[in-house]
């Protein structure tokens, strides 16, 4: 990326453009992860959301289904967590959420041009 205090200035015009369209192609990866990410929020937490009907319909359980369902909640979030602890973040398993974010990036960022809402 282009650094304006490094004394490494691009030198041609071609690399300066380089410079600015590998700034750009960040920021846009930038932007649609915020967008997956406040969009995933937004979906969850509006009213009417998939967040506030779950736990409307949990209320409403047994609470034999309802403690069942806590555990195995639990259970799946801890097995996620070991599967992506098991190796460094650094390597495949650590980019599914960054790609995860991003598609749901660009889900949001379609839907929100065809419709004009999120």
């Amino acid at each position: 990326m282009f650094n304006p205090i490094s004394q490494n200035k691009p030198t041609s015009g071609s690399q300066l453009l380089s410079e600015l369209g590998g700034t750009a192609l960040h920021g846009a990866i930038f932007v649609l992860l915020v967008l997956g990410v406040v969009g995933l929020i937004y979906k969850a937490l509006k009213p009417g959301g998939f967040l506030g009907r779950w736990i409307d319909t949990f209320w409403h359980m047994h609470p034999g289904y309802a403690a069942l369902m806590v555990v195995a909640i639990l259970a799946g979030g801890y097995g996620f967590k070991r599967w992506l602890d098991a190796s460094s973040m650094n390597g495949a398993r650590g980019d599914i959420l960054v790609y995860a974010g991003l598609a749901l990036g660009l889900f949001f960022g379609f839907q929100l041009i065809v419709t004009g809402s999120i």
